[in-house]
């Protein structure tokens, strides 16, 4: 009701008409296509978040869910609990969300109490799960410990200063980890952006105006 509310404050001018395009789980994808993992894309593709409500913390099995079908409206209404607890691991995951902090997260997002203990088995069976994401991840930890920088396909360099503090280097692999992915995002959104202004340039284009970049809209 919130959100409706806010959006009700933004109206399009005579003549126009407001287009909402979404890039839908983009790190999630970005991190499977970057780390070659192809169980993380199938997921991706099949609603990811439910179906490690069920392969991660136990939800039932929605109808088509072995035939890897998205779920119903109802099932995901009457399970949100769990996954909007399995999103937190699919985002959290990858920013080096460690068991205390998730457990949090998860209690927070779904009103479940979530234990330390309980969520250190959520992210070692998202770990296994995922195998070659979790690869990536660690490797990313590691080049900006020993080659003090990670980049993007894209080049963007996220450079760290050398330091033989155990803090700092704890530090540095926390960072590493979703900078690749969040920097490819961001890169294929800029692309995106600058594409849509040469389209305005093509006469047999409606007008149109780009007003907002929103994350999360």
């Amino acid at each position: 009701k919130e959100i409706a509310t806010l959006r009700s404050i933004f109206v399009a001018p005579p003549g126009y008409i407001f287009i909402e395009a979404d890039y839908s789980s983009a790190e999630v994808f970005t991190l499977g296509y970057l780390s070659g993992d192809k169980v993380l894309l199938d997921d991706a593709k099949k609603d990811i978040h439910s179906r490690n409500a069920v392969a991660l913390l136990g939800a039932p099995k929605y109808e088509g869910y072995d035939e890897g079908k998205k779920p119903s409206s109802e099932w995901k209404e009457e399970y949100s609990a769990l996954r909007s607890g399995a999103k937190e691991l699919s985002f959290g995951i990858p920013y080096g969300k460690a068991g205390k902090s998730m457990a949090r997260s998860i209690t927070l997002k779904s009103g479940v109490p979530c234990t330390q203990e309980q969520a250190d088995g959520y992210i070692k069976a998202w770990q296994k799960k995922y195998a070659k994401a979790y690869k990536f991840l660690v490797e990313s930890g590691v080049s900006a410990t020993t080659k003090w920088a990670v980049t993007t396909p894209f080049g963007r360099s996220r450079n760290f200063p050398p330091t033989t503090s155990n803090k700092k280097l704890s530090a540095y692999k926390r960072e590493a980890f979703n900078m690749p992915i969040q920097g490819t995002v961001g890169d294929i959104l800029t692309l995106s952006l600058i594409n849509l202004w040469n389209y305005r340039k093509d006469p047999s284009i409606p007008k149109f105006n780009v007003l907002l970049v929103i994350h999360d809209a």
